[in-house]
């Protein structure tokens, strides 16, 4: 995990320190804003709803956020990580920037913990 990352992360969290080691193999961070809730995942995938609010489709990767889907963290299976609701308003999303978006009930930064590696 890049330093700037590490760094994001604690800063994000108000000076609470973090274990770093609890990430083991994570490559996304999952933080929820108003009670600094975190989740950890390998992958994530961004489930999009049909018409009458049953499964369609998930996307997986970072190219699948679009409002209106949920996003999901690994494994995708039952016993998932960690599903937010419905994304309403993607707030900060330029690339080398962790994504901030909002969904009906929770504000959410997502932290890609490999960004900008080489």
């Amino acid at each position: 995990m890049k330093e700037q990352n590490k760094k994001a992360l604690q800063d994000y969290k108000e000076g609470i320190p973090v274990n770093l080691d609890t990430l083991q193999n994570a490559r996304w961070g999952l933080i929820r804003k108003r009670d600094n809730l975190s989740k950890y995942s390998e992958e994530i995938g961004f489930i999009e709803y049909d018409e009458n609010g049953h499964f369609k489709e998930i996307f997986k990767g970072i190219e699948g956020l679009k409002i209106g889907r949920s996003l999901i963290l690994s494994p995708f299976t039952v016993s998932y990580t960690w599903q937010t609701t419905s994304i309403t308003e993607i707030l900060e999303s330029e690339e080398g920037d962790n994504i901030r978006f909002k969904t009906e009930n929770s504000n959410y930064t997502l932290i890609d913990f490999e960004q900008d590696e080489e």
